[in-house]
């Protein structure tokens, strides 16, 4: 009984040392890749954030090209519009008007106060 008892505890002990080589493995490889690795995580983490501007810069692209794609319909077909962004762009008027244009500067800056 004793020698049976002695052999269960060598081999626990062998199970132990066993399961914590794998496990020291582990760790040593996730620590590889996690900080030291070509590819870490860190870099993944970066390149994901550099995706997501990318996707929200291409989404407001394709909302301003629908924006503009649908007003060079209403350009091209009402003429109103088209009387409109004259006027307003290329200060154009009729023969029988007069066109003032106000121009406003901006005293936005704070720093100019203080000064």
């Amino acid at each position: 009984m004793f020698v049976f008892s002695i052999v269960i505890t060598t081999m626990k002990f062998s199970y132990k040392i066993f399961w914590n080589r794998y496990v020291l493995i582990f760790l040593a490889f996730a620590v590889w890749i996690i900080f030291f690795d070509q590819n870490n995580l860190f870099h993944h983490i970066k390149l994901r954030s550099e995706v997501k501007k990318a996707e929200k810069k291409k989404q407001f692209y394709l909302d301003e090209l629908r924006k503009d794609s649908i007003f060079l319909d209403q350009l091209e077909n009402d003429p109103a519009v088209k009387e409109k962004f004259a006027r307003e762009h290329y200060l154009m008027k009729r023969d029988d008007e007069v066109v003032f244009s106000i121009i406003r500067e901006d005293t936005t800056d704070c720093n100019l106060e203080n000064k």
